[in-house]
């Protein structure tokens, strides 16, 4: 009964885990949370001209790599 006891008390505080991992997660998922909205703020702080600019560039590097068939 100990046994079983210690290894769900080591399972559930993730005895390997090292102090600062629980402060580095949350850090993480802070940033990603961030991340995700950062594209539409972009997206939405360009104008028409740039937004087009940018699609044209990007068009115009797909085009440039593709081979002759």
């Amino acid at each position: 009964m100990n046994e079983v006891a210690t290894r769900v008390v080591a399972q559930a505080i993730d005895a390997d885990a090292k102090p600062g991992d629980a402060v580095l997660h949350d850090m993480m998922a802070a940033k990603r949370k961030s991340g995700r909205k950062g594209g539409f703020v972009r997206a939405a702080k360009l104008t028409n001209q740039r937004r087009s600019e940018i699609a044209s560039l990007a068009a115009a590097a797909r085009w440039r790599n593709k081979p002759a068939t």
